[in-house]
């Protein structure tokens, strides 16, 4: 896979994590923006591994996020 489709292929998943954390925080705005400055600037190879790295971040809380069960609220 081309660096490249990898970039749109991060960027596909980080709007679909932001959808799928609006169910658990209100995280929405900040990532709705943060994505929309991805797509404004279009792929470039200095902003990759940003990409990437804050997909692993949302991974994460979204699985946190879900595997959190309150028993006291």
């Amino acid at each position: 896979m081309s660096n490249e489709n990898r970039f749109y292929k991060l960027l596909g998943e980080y709007e679909d994590l932001k959808d799928s954390l609006m169910e658990y925080t209100d995280l929405h705005d900040g990532m709705y923006y943060d994505i929309q400055g991805y797509y404004s600037e279009g792929y470039e190879e200095s902003l990759l591994e940003d990409l990437n790295n804050q997909v692993k971040a949302c991974r994460k809380l979204l699985k946190g996020y879900k595997e959190l069960n309150y028993i006291f609220c």
